[in-house]
């Protein structure tokens, strides 16, 4: 981003020997703005000799340049048409007022007060409004907390076009607005990197997440992108504040089809209907603010994308077995209850909650599965299995081998299905004794069991 220093040649009448000032709209300075950046970035800027100048000094630069003249503080020696002395300043535009001749269209302070017989006055040639000399240097010089141009009192239009006040306003825009302009819209070097990066992230974007794009119930989501891309191709320059604001919609979208991924891939069904509503409702939010989301937006859509994953987990949960054979409990149910309420409410998401009864809910569905001592007693005794034929999968389970209790064939695990049992009285390695079921030391077909008569 370059440098604007304001070329006072253009907005004055320099061939005049009492310059009359030439006033250009607000759209025309912006026009020239431009221009005068693309002759910086080749190095040119007003070569003319400054047109700053009264009868008690000249400045002897440039026109491009800082003037090497302080403004003059003098009284304008020039008469009025009325024969009564002017009250600007010198070598600046004569402000049309006069107090003997016309009292009531004379300036007063902001509390209605008038001014002392000395005060003199200026005109702000971006508006036409008269603000008093010492009241005006003062808002010119003073520091602001905001980073900004300073403006009128009366209309707040920005005072850019006002030749007294050049070289603070391209001071102004020198040490304060070009580098904050810089930070947020970028330079045209950066900003083509930027881009760059955007579309080779969204050169392959539509690949890696091809699930999502071509699943019908998912529609919003492949209809987001697809505006987001039009959008890009659309639009050649892009500020840098924007191509962030791009990568940003790419981030949401990419974490949707994680958690659309994470749904599927674990072959779920609960609440899948919760699920694609909620990110049509994201997306939709996307497509309708496809220029800026706002940053209470960004946090909206962040909260919502939480209560996502919560839908998930609590998605997994109902779908294990351990929940499945205890579903009935009243516990379980009271417990479930309490977390489709935190996770499926329609009120304001809240994480710490969600998660906490999820949490108590799982552990619910764990204590709900625990035998007690009496409870495991009476289900050895209804088996019939004597103490060393209990064992267990790599997961937990239980399950016991009857006659001699060594294993002869492997089998599957009701619960998890993976293998268990053995072959040639061997046990396979992945599963072990369970002496936990019945006090039993070792199993009922080992080295221990062959070499005593009774079995503990």
């Amino acid at each position: 981003m370059t440098e604007k220093n304001f070329c006072l040649r253009k907005w004055l009448n320099c061939d005049s020997e009492d310059p009359e000032f030439q006033i250009l709209s607000y759209e025309e300075i912006i026009d020239d703005l431009k221009e005068d950046e693309e002759e910086t970035e080749t190095g040119d800027v007003c070569q003319e000799k400054c047109a700053r100048a009264c009868t008690h000094r000249r400045c002897s630069r440039r026109c491009g340049q800082k003037c090497s003249r302080a403004a003059c503080t003098q009284r304008c020696p020039r008469r009025l048409p009325c024969g009564h002395r002017c009250r600007g300043l010198c070598g600046e535009r004569c402000p049309d007022i006069c107090k003997p001749c016309r009292p009531d269209d004379f300036p007063v302070d902001f509390l209605g007060d008038e001014f002392d017989d000395d005060a003199l006055f200026i005109v702000l040639e971006d508006c036409g409004h008269i603000m008093e000399f010492e009241n005006m240097e003062h808002l010119m010089n003073s520091e602001s907390e905001s980073v900004s141009l300073r403006a009128c009192p009366f209309c707040r239009k920005p005072i850019i076009n006002t030749p007294r006040y050049k070289d603070l306003v391209n001071h102004r825009f020198k040490t304060d607005i070009n580098p904050i302009k810089e930070r947020v819209y970028g330079n045209i070097q950066r900003n083509l990197e930027a881009k760059k990066s955007l579309l080779d992230k969204i050169a392959a974007f539509r690949e890696d997440h091809k699930e999502i794009y071509a699943d019908i119930r998912y529609s919003d989501w492949k209809r987001a992108y697809d505006k987001l891309l039009g959008f890009i191709k659309t639009n050649i320059f892009n500020s840098l504040i924007q191509l962030d604001m791009h990568f940003v919609y790419l981030n949401i979208l990419e974490i949707l089809s994680d958690i659309y991924k994470k749904f599927t891939t674990a072959k779920l069904t609960e609440f899948q209907s919760n699920l694609a509503e909620r990110n049509s409702m994201i997306c939709c939010v996307l497509v309708n603010n496809i220029k800026k989301i706002s940053q209470q937006q960004q946090m909206d859509i962040g909260n919502e994308m939480k209560r996502m994953n919560s839908i998930v987990l609590l998605s997994k949960l109902l779908s294990q077995e351990i929940y499945i054979i205890n579903k009935d409990q009243p516990n379980v149910i009271q417990m479930l209850k309490i977390a489709k309420e935190e996770v499926l409410g329609y009120g304001i998401y809240k994480e710490s909650s969600a998660m906490d009864a999820l949490k108590k809910f799982q552990n619910e569905i764990k204590a709900s599965n625990i035998v007690t001592k009496e409870e495991r007693d009476l289900i050895v005794k209804a088996i019939g299995a004597k103490a060393g034929q209990w064992y267990k999968c790599p997961n937990g389970h239980f399950y016991s081998i009857g006659q001699c209790g060594g294993a002869m064939e492997i089998g599957k695990c009701v619960e998890c299905k993976v293998p268990i049992g053995g072959q040639n009285h061997a046990l396979l390695s992945s599963n072990k004794h369970a002496p936990e079921k019945v006090n039993s030391n070792f199993s009922a077909y080992s080295k221990e069991a062959n070499n005593l008569e009774n079995f503990m």
